[in-house]
């Protein structure tokens, strides 16, 4: 590529929304489709990447990213290769995840998967191979259910059927989520320390 195309590409990037890192005088490009808010009737507002080509046929894979993520940190590599292979797809950040859709309320799984739904709805989008890692797996599962009429296949990974279900996976959880600000504050950092020795 000349150095004209490059300076091209560069502007085209920037106003489409680029996801392009600039860090110590150096410029990365993860590659990924431009990304957009959408506010969804009835919803609120969440962020949204496609890649839908023109021409292209089949159902889009739904990328359904894991518990604590976003679909930057879950997809970022596989949004490229998709999008090389000519693939189409669409992502989102989940509730209470990202910039997904705010939750001022619990809610529970079958929620998100309602989540999904409407943006599919809204989107136009009939059918769909989803593609979910961990808390995307259940989430899949209550869609597929639900709707089986916009599910055309599933891909699950680094998943369960269902969370916190026993008293002691209630508990873990807890524990996780109380432990958390010491996690962030540095706690922990010393104990690593000493048992490398």
């Amino acid at each position: 590529m000349d150095d004209a195309a490059r300076r091209l590409r560069r502007r085209l990037l920037a106003a489409l929304g680029s996801t392009r890192v600039e860090a110590n005088g150096r410029s990365w490009d993860p590659g990924l489709p431009p990304g957009r808010l959408l506010t969804l009737p009835g919803k609120g507002e969440l962020f949204v990447r496609e890649h839908r080509p023109p021409g292209t046929t089949g159902p889009p894979v739904l990328l359904l990213h894991g518990w604590s993520w976003s679909l930057d940190v879950n997809y970022f590599g596989v949004m490229p290769e998709l999008v090389a292979a000519g693939i189409p797809f669409v992502g989102h950040d989940q509730r209470g995840h990202g910039r997904g859709l705010a939750s001022g309320r619990p809610f529970e799984i079958e929620d998100v998967a309602e989540d999904a739904a409407a943006l599919l709805d809204f989107l136009g989008i009939e059918k769909v191979i989803v593609c979910g890692y961990s808390l995307g797996g259940p989430v899949g599962l209550h869609l597929a259910l639900a709707r089986p009429d916009l599910v055309a296949g599933l891909v699950l990974a680094a998943t369960a059927l269902s969370y916190r279900q026993s008293l002691r996976d209630r508990t873990v959880w807890r524990l996780i989520a109380a432990g958390a600000p010491l996690a962030r504050l540095g706690f922990g950092r010393s104990i690593s320390r000493a048992t490398s020795v």
